[in-house]
């Protein structure tokens, strides 16, 4: 597996420096940019990819129904209920017609004058005139003849008015009547005077809830004054009486006696001047209640109906709604739209990663991952949205999927890229990853509840150099969450009701544990495909159980130790200017592997035996030297170290020169008058590209130099130092890494104090001297390119191919950034034996 994965790194890592090297940074932006915004907005549209069937009342379902979004539903039925409960709190509308009032007393006018017209005739014809004197009306003769002859053929006929005696006796003595007449016409003028509808049951009336009705002139249509039906007065309904009871009404009004002789007949001429207005009523209860609506609410992924059940109304209902939706979602325009949106994002992105600063990252590479970290969120979201509102409603806890949803992990994209990168520009995807959250969920609080899950995973974070780090990341947003689902309950002004808080409560805190979780996984890829170096990463590099670090302990345990007290050197340096303090000290480790090849060449691990260079000449003694540093990046890659430690090995080194062997050939030919071929002592380069590498490339030849002090004194450590790190600005070694004259101050003075440290003085013990442990002979100073001798020895310059010499048979040239440290000799003479360390 590791083989294969391996391959698959090497296939990923040729092809991106293939498409690196023949596209500009912003050709590849646009590359990655386009598709990924096309992705991004078919994910964030959530357009629906089938047709919704066709269903009337009654057929059967084929499929199950389910919504694919938020969806709220008009329930014919429910709402037809409803605006009818709404219709009987609105008052029926009556007509009133006034003028019935004076039809009534005009036709209770004109029969009493026509009544008296036909008497007074029938009074000539039969008496000879039109009045009787009361003498003549008390005779018994001409009063049954009055009966006889008047009164039963008026009767007979269907007299206009009652003849009672009391009438007979006026028009009979040729009186008026009036008086009658004004009694009569005084009650029925005030009963008329009242609402009076026709007889009958009205449903109106009955179902009506406010027991009050609204009347309205006769003159009012339904297509007009509608609006100003409110302004006319509203009524009890049992004010509205029915016709029967009104002509009740005016019989009781009536005195005894004008009850019994006219009651009956008065009350026929009572009429209905109310009339019930339907279409008036109709339109009122319609334009009061076409507001009102029930609905039906399904939330995402809720079923409908399922497969086999009988289409309602209600799911005929639903189900129109759902082709609706589909009609006006109109995905072509709204997918156009958000993948504008999603280019400008990731234009955004692009340009804060071109300004953002990360260790051994292009400003590509950045925006690559933190694209690819966003999409990654997305679709996760997504996912869990879909999962959520399908568990919700198939496991009906608490009937909503919205508890389900703050179990999403929102904020795990920034979490993977706050640890692999900076803070800045996570803060920037995790606001982004909400933004397009809230537009996918449609839903500003979940915005707000995401935004505030990636601010804690940006900020709650440590440095990550445990990896329990990400655990309690994880265990601060799950925390976070809980009060941020109080915060949306409040916001959506909801009730806090214990089950689904603690509900929410739960599911926020799951949602931070599964952040952690998913981060866990991510961060491993991450950190192969891009090539990112973390913290823990390098905590496991610097365990000296590695087969690399214990080879390099047995094999090689004066190049061990050195590498050891370099990596001191080297973190403290590291720390005194904010550079990478971890890096350079694992880097440090494993700068000196090369020479596990052939130990023996190196003065540190010979035991004061035999020193082959001895028996060669000065250029195969470099050539083999500078060999070390291409073993060194074999073994490297062949035990898969990250390729910021690989490239330590060779820029730590840079295109230095190997003085001590140079300064043997210009001494051999200085006595052959032979050239001297100053490539062949360089190391092939390239100079320090990073400024870790160059306070590797110091704290190495610092360490190799004071090693070599017989009496290494505060003042003698500080010197040699200075001169070391001035030999290095004067070769132009620190020309590509941007090494800042106030931080190599920095890193000088760091070098020394932490020398003198190690090197401090100490008591003598008794009973032994000095000159016995260490002979007189053993001269351990490094050989400065300053002191080389000169004169009369011709020198060829280095301007050709610096790394000419040092190829070797078999191998290519080195063509990474490395870096020499001055080797110091043993013997008789500092030209007379190996070098310490190289």
């Amino acid at each position: 597996m590791k083989g294969w994965r391996g391959k698959i790194e090497a296939f990923v890592a040729r092809v991106g420096e293939r498409t690196a090297a023949r596209l500009s940074p912003g050709a590849l932006f646009w590359v990655c940019a386009l598709p990924l915004s096309l992705l991004t907005a078919g994910l964030v549209a959530r357009f629906p990819l089938l047709s919704v069937p066709e269903y009337r009342v009654g057929d059967v379902l084929r499929t199950d129904v389910i919504a694919p979004t938020e969806l709220i539903v008009v329930d014919p039925e429910r709402t037809a209920r409803l605006r009818e409960e709404e219709a009987r709190k609105i008052p029926p509308i009556f007509r009133f017609y006034p003028d019935r009032a004076e039809d009534a007393r005009s036709a209770l006018r004109e029969y009493f004058a026509l009544g008296r017209q036909q008497f007074a005739e029938r009074l000539e014809v039969v008496f000879g005139k039109r009045g009787l004197t009361p003498e003549e009306l008390r005779r018994p003769r001409v009063r049954a003849r009055l009966e006889a002859e008047v009164l039963v053929p008026l009767r007979a006929q269907g007299a206009p008015f009652p003849l009672t005696e009391e009438i007979i006796e006026a028009w009979a003595l040729g009186q008026s009547g009036e008086s009658v007449l004004a009694r009569l016409d005084a009650a029925l003028s005030g009963i008329m005077s009242r609402y009076i509808r026709p007889d009958g049951e009205v449903r109106e009336l009955k179902e009506n809830l406010t027991g009050e009705v609204r009347i309205v002139p006769a003159y009012v249509e339904s297509a007009e004054g509608i609006e100003r039906l409110h302004e006319h007065p509203r009524v009890r309904a049992s004010d509205v009486i029915p016709l029967t009871e009104a002509r009740r009404a005016l019989q009781r009004s009536l005195s005894e006696a004008d009850a019994s002789r006219y009651g009956a007949w008065l009350a026929e001429l009572v009429r209905v001047n109310c009339v019930l207005a339907e279409d008036l009523t109709a339109r009122w209860r319609q334009q009061a209640t076409e507001h009102l609506v029930a609905t039906t609410r399904y939330a995402p992924r809720q079923l409908i109906a399922a497969r086999g059940s009988v289409v309602t109304p209600q799911v005929h209902a639903a189900l129109e709604a759902l082709r609706r939706q589909a009609a006006d979602t109109r995905p072509g325009r709204r997918t156009l739209g958000l993948f504008a949106i999603a280019v400008a994002f990731y234009y955004a992105l692009w340009r804060f990663a071109a300004r953002t600063r990360v260790y051994y990252l292009t400003p590509f590479k950045i925006f690559l991952l933190a694209a690819l970290s966003i999409f990654a969120q997305l679709f996760i979201v997504r996912a869990g949205m879909a999962i959520s509102g399908g568990v919700a409603y198939r496991l009906g806890a608490f009937d909503s999927p919205e508890g389900y949803q703050f179990a999403i992990p929102y904020a795990a994209a920034a979490l993977v890229v706050a640890l692999l990168l900076e803070s800045r520009i996570a803060l920037v995807v995790g606001m982004l990853v909400s933004v397009l959250t809230g537009v996918l969920a449609r839903d500003l609080s979940l915005l707000l509840y995401a935004a505030i899950g990636n601010i804690v995973a940006v900020y709650g974070v440590d440095r990550y150099q445990r990896r329990d780090t990400i655990t309690r990341a994880g265990a601060i947003i799950g925390v976070v969450n809980i009060g941020a689902t109080f915060v949306i309950l409040l916001s959506r002004g909801e009730s806090m009701v214990f089950g689904p808080v603690l509900w929410n409560a739960f599911c926020g805190l799951l949602g931070g544990m599964l952040t952690a979780a998913l981060a866990a996984f991510a961060l491993p890829i991450n950190e192969s495909l891009f090539g990112i170096v973390t913290d823990v990463k390098l905590l496991e590099l610097s365990n000296v159980e590695l087969p690399l670090l214990k080879r390099l302990a047995i094999e090689a345990p004066g190049t061990y130790h050195h590498s050891l007290i370099v990596a001191t050197l080297a973190e403290e340096a590291a720390k005194a200017i904010g550079a990478r303090a971890l890096l350079v000290r694992v880097g440090s480790y494993y700068h000196d592997v090369g020479k596990l090849a052939d130990p023996s060449l190196y003065i540190e691990n010979q035991a004061g035996g035999r020193n082959p260079h001895d028996q060669w000449p000065p250029e195969e003694s470099a050539r083999r030297i500078i060999q070390h540093v291409v073993e060194g990046i074999r073994l490297a890659e062949e035990h898969r170290l990250p390729r910021q430690i690989v490239d330590l090995i060779p820029q730590h080194h840079g295109t230095r020169r190997l003085h001590y062997f140079y300064a043997k050939a210009l001494e051999q030919a200085q006595q052959k008058g032979a050239p001297v071929d100053e490539r062949c002592f360089r190391y092939p380069g390239p100079k320090p590209q990073t400024i870790e590498a160059a306070i590797v490339m110091m704290c190495d030849s610092s360490e190799a130099a004071v090693r070599s002090l017989r009496h290494p004194t505060p003042e003698k450590i500080r010197v040699l130092v200075r001169r070391i790190i001035e030999d290095m600005m004067t070769d132009g070694q620190f020309d590509e890494c941007h090494l800042r004259m106030r931080d190599l101050t920095r890193i000088r003075e760091t070098i020394v104090q932490t020398l003198q440290t190690i090197y401090h003085a100490r008591v003598p013990y008794p009973g032994f001297r000095e000159e016995e442990l260490v002979a007189v002979e053993a001269n351990y100073e490094t050989v400065s390119s300053f002191d080389l001798p000169r004169e009369g020895i011709p020198v060829t310059s280095p301007a050709g191919s610096a790394t000419e010499c040092a190829t070797l048979p078999g191998e290519g040239v080195v063509t990474e950034e490395i870096e020499a440290h001055a080797p110091s000799g043993k013997g008789r003479s500092s030209l007379s034996s190996g070098p310490r360390s190289s």
